[in-house]
Parts: structure tokens; C-alpha cells; sequence
């Protein structure tokens, strides 16, 4: 899993509030319904940087190029979990 996203369920639950804005909890319940739905991980991404990334253009309405460089991801690695 990305450093950020390490950083963010591993530390104070307010930061997972203000990042992506959902509690830590919610997040955590949010992944559980995606595996139970049949999402898995990708070759690249895992399933929690994949909802972390929706979450956060969500929250901050930010450019996918943006994003991109957060995530540290490639555009078209990243396109394909943007709505």
C-alpha cells in the first residue's frame, strides 16, 4: 500500500477525516462492502488506494493530473478508477 495511504489508516483518525472525508471506520466498512462486492486489488494498485483515490477527488475536486502526483500514480493507471 502507497506511504500516504499507510500513513493515513495507521495514524490519527482525524486525518482520515480530513483527507478523503469519511472516518477511519467508514473507510475500513467501505472496503469490506467492495471485497464483498467482488473488487479486488489490481496488478498495480491496491483496493484501498483505488477508494482513497475516488474519495479524495471527491473532497478536494482536484485535476486528475493533481491526483496523479499524489498518488504517484501514472494518468492512465489512475483514469481507470476515476468515475
Amino acid at each position: 500500500m502507497p506511504l500516504w495511504v499507510t500513513e493515513l489508516l495507521t495514524g490519527h483518525p482525524k486525518h482520515v477525516r480530513h483527507e478523503l472525508g469519511v472516518h477511519k471506520h467508514v473507510f475500513r466498512a467501505l472496503i469490506v462492502a467492495l471485497q464483498d462486492a467482488g473488487y479486488t486489488p489490481s496488478k498495480f494498485i491496491t483496493l484501498e488506494e483505488q477508494l482513497a483515490i475516488f474519495l479524495y477527488i471527491c473532497i478536494t475536486g482536484l485535476s486528475l493530473g493533481h491526483i496523479c502526483e499524489c498518488f504517484q500514480q501514472a494518468t492512465d493507471m489512475a483514469s481507470k478508477y476515476v468515475p
